[in-house]
This record gives C-alpha cells, sequence and structure tokens, in this order.
C-alpha cells in the first residue's frame, strides 16, 4: 500500500510521531499540514477545513512542550561580503530560519 500526498496523510503521520514520543518531527509535521491544508481550503477544497484545525490545536500543544532557535540574517558591510564568502552567503540569504527543539525537562 502507497500512501498518497496529502495533508490528511501528513496529519496521521504528524500523529504517529507525537505518540511516539518524536515531538520535534511531528510538530514539523503538523506545520506542513496547517501550509498545504490552508492552500488548499483557501482554493476552496472545504474537505481539508477538518485537518487544518487539527493540526492548529495539535501544533499548539506541542509549542508549549518544545522550545524554538530563531536564526535571522543580520546586515553585511559590502566590504565584508568582498573579502569573507561565508558573509556574501549571509548576505543573500535573507529568510528567517525557524525550528522546533526539545527543551531538557526541568530539575
Amino acid at each position: 500500500m502507497k500512501l498518497l500526498p496529502s495533508p490528511n496523510t501528513e496529519l496521521l503521520r504528524g500523529h504517529t510521531l507525537r505518540a511516539l514520543g518524536r515531538l520535534a518531527e511531528a510538530m514539523e509535521s503538523y506545520q506542513r499540514v496547517k501550509r498545504e491544508a490552508g492552500a488548499k481550503v483557501r482554493n476552496g477544497e472545504k474537505r481539508y477545513r477538518p485537518s487544518l484545525e487539527e493540526a492548529g490545536r495539535y501544533s499548539a500543544v506541542l509549542e508549549t512542550k518544545l522550545g524554538q532557535v530563531s536564526r535571522q540574517r543580520t546586515d553585511v558591510s559590502s566590504r565584508s561580503r568582498s573579502r569573507y564568502p561565508l558573509a556574501r552567503r549571509a548576505a543573500s540569504s535573507s529568510r528567517c530560519h525557524r525550528c522546533p527543539i526539545r527543551l531538557p525537562p526541568k530539575r
């Protein structure tokens, strides 16, 4: 049996990952559902609305259990960009990257 790419399939994958304790991966899965199902609902496919709402609920719950790290681009002077190749690459990336992390338990 082959799984078809669908927000509903991704939602079930997120539930499975959450049940296995793989919370960061489950969060990524729920975020994909919100992105994909949200696009489908905006395009008139209302059957994905329950999946969108459920992914939103579970991702909100997981946000309380996971921390997030944000990495944002900083401005690099043109002089630094010409001398340092990594500075050029960092300057060309204008997106802010966020990824969930699992914090160690409180002692």
